[in-house]
């Protein structure tokens, strides 16, 4: 009873705007969710894994994503950043995201192994193998010594 409505954030109100907008839609919705398991399934049969970006473009500055931004705004940019993990999520593929450099302003870029359903030894046997090959980048704890390599 004590739940007030008008706190809650921008994200969380537009998503709820949106959804009543279009309730009708959910069985469909969530029929082609379903299916999505199969049919990632299909398309993974002659692969062990699929790799991609983790994010859609390199780490953004603050604010970027802030709650204080429009819904319209924020969603866009939420949809356009986490472009490549979603489908994992959607179709219940197991996935790892992985360090893989710096960028020249000493930022993280990461990759993204997804397996097939199941295939999580996979991905951690793949994840094991490039760590030992190359190692993971990382930032030592002052930011004027960006180290790219392994750690000691």
């Amino acid at each position: 009873p004590s739940f007030d409505k008008s706190r809650l954030d921008g994200l969380t109100l537009g998503l709820d705007k949106a959804f009543r907008r279009q309730f009708y839609k959910l069985p469909a919705a969530l029929w082609r969710l379903h299916r999505s398991y199969h049919d990632y399934a299909r398309a993974m049969a002659s692969y062990d894994a699929i790799l991609t970006p983790v994010l859609g473009h390199t780490t953004p500055e603050i604010g970027y994503l802030s709650p204080t931004i429009d819904f319209d705004t924020l969603f866009d940019r939420l949809t356009q950043y986490v472009s490549f993990t979603p489908l994992a999520n959607a179709t219940g593929a197991p996935a790892i995201s992985l360090p893989a450099c710096l960028n020249n302003q000493g930022l993280p870029l990461s990759i993204q192994l997804m397996g097939k359903h199941g295939g999580e030894q996979t991905l951690l046997e793949l994840a094991f193998l490039l760590e030992d090959a190359a190692g993971w980048p990382r930032i030592d704890q002052r930011p004027d010594q960006l180290v790219a390599g392994p750690a000691p």
